[in-house]
This record gives C-alpha cells, structure tokens and sequence, in this order.
C-alpha cells in the first residue's frame, strides 16, 4: 500500500478472510451472547483488522499509526466472577470493583465483573496501559447497542463509544495514533501520544493542503474547459 505523503512510510495492512457464520455463531453459543449487527457484519467481512504505519522524521522511523481490532477468537471475556475462584494474596479485578462499590466510588452505570455483565477485550493497549473492551452492560435497555468502555491498569472504566461503529470511525479518524484513547479520559495523553498527537495534526494539516492544492488545479482545469467551451459557442454564434 503506497501513500502519496513522502513522510508516511511502510503502510501495512493485514488481509484477513471473513469469518464464517458457523465461527460467529459458535461464539455466541459459547458466550451465551448475541453480537449486535455492525459486530457481526464486521466479523463477517474482515476477521479482525490491523493497518500501521511509519513517519519518517530526519532519518528516524517511528511506527506511530496502529488501528487494531482483534479477530474473533481473541475477542475474549474477561472479568466474570466466580464464587468458586480459589482465595489469593493478589486481589483479583473483582475485589478492587467490591471495594470501589463499597465505598461509593462507583458510579452506578459502570460496566459490573457480576454475572449479569459481559465484557469482551476488542484491542489491548500499547505499555499494557488498558484495554478497550465491548460492553455488555446489565443497566442497558433491551435492544440497546453494547458500550465501547476503557479499563485502565486501575480498574476505572471510562465510555469511549456509545456502539462499535462509532469507535471504529473514531479509531481511522485518529489514524491509530498511539493510545488516542486516552485522550477521551481524565488520565489525558502521555507524552509520547501526546508528540504523536502533534505529528498527526501535521500530517493532517499536510495531507488538507495536498488536497486543496489538488482542488485548485481541478478548479483551474474545469474553468479552462468552460473558457474553452464558451469561445467556441461564441465563434459558432459568429458563423450562424
């Protein structure tokens, strides 16, 4: 794949087959869960979705862009409580989600580790600093698209996404810029997203003037043509 900005570089995009029905049924069976549409129609046309690329800066590639959505069999659940987990020193995710609750910490429509909520990984974040999860969550109403939520390494979830569809324009709108996530919550950028963030907005700025300049001799171009048509009436009017 090949980009007409010279300082973007190494654009990778992993093709990937479809999922087959039976594979998304066989998970939803397995997950006792039913995926809503965008989910579906996405598994079924791409399992899982992975592009990165490079910017070159003086004689330095840094790998900045990395949209990543898992593929089904990744798609896994995680923080399901059972009673009959055996006793640790190391307080498991539920623990830390009792204690917040316990002492009102916990705002009320927070995705819950209890057996009425699913919660499924869609990307693990670069530095292990969280992961971007689809929500299932027991206060949504019936019919009620699933949450794109954030778990950070404290176990605070902050909403990202009211639905899947909308996370993944918001991901290609930020071009996979390393943790954009981050940037929709009180923790804020650190201070590599933050270099990459400006770099982005370069690029976007770069990319806007390409596009203009193009609109311009397009502009140009179609006036030509419209000069060029006009004199020729004019000279026809004249014969006549």
């Amino acid at each position: 794949m090949t980009c007409q900005i010279q300082c973007i570089k190494n654009i990778k995009f992993e093709k990937r087959p479809p999922c087959e029905r039976a594979v998304i049924a066989a998970w939803e069976q397995r997950y006792t869960c039913i995926l809503p549409d965008d989910v579906r129609q996405f598994y079924s046309s791409i399992d899982g979705f992975r592009l990165t690329w490079d910017f070159q800066y003086g004689d330095s590639l840094l790998p900045i862009g990395n949209m990543s959505i898992n593929p089904i069999c990744e798609l896994q659940q995680i923080g399901k409580y059972s009673e009959t987990s055996e006793e640790t020193d190391t307080p498991s995710i539920y623990d830390v989600e009792l204690m917040y609750r316990t002492n009102g910490l916990l705002a009320d429509n927070v995705p819950s580790f209890g057996s009425s909520c699913s919660i499924f990984v869609i990307e693990k974040l670069k530095y292990d600093m969280g992961d971007v999860c689809l929500v299932f969550n027991e206060q949504q109403e019936y019919g009620e698209d699933p949450k794109i939520c954030f778990m950070d390494t404290s176990y605070e979830w902050h909403l990202i996404a009211d639905n899947f569809t909308q996370y993944f324009r918001m991901m290609l709108a930020h071009l996979g810029m390393p943790l954009w996530q981050l940037k929709l919550t009180p923790l804020g950028l650190s201070l590599e997203a933050d270099v990459s963030f400006h770099i982005h907005l370069t690029v976007a700025f770069y990319r806007s003037t390409i596009a203009f300049s193009k609109l311009l001799k397009i502009r140009d171009k179609i006036g030509n043509i419209q000069c060029s048509s006009n004199n020729q009436a004019m000279k026809s009017a004249k014969k006549l």
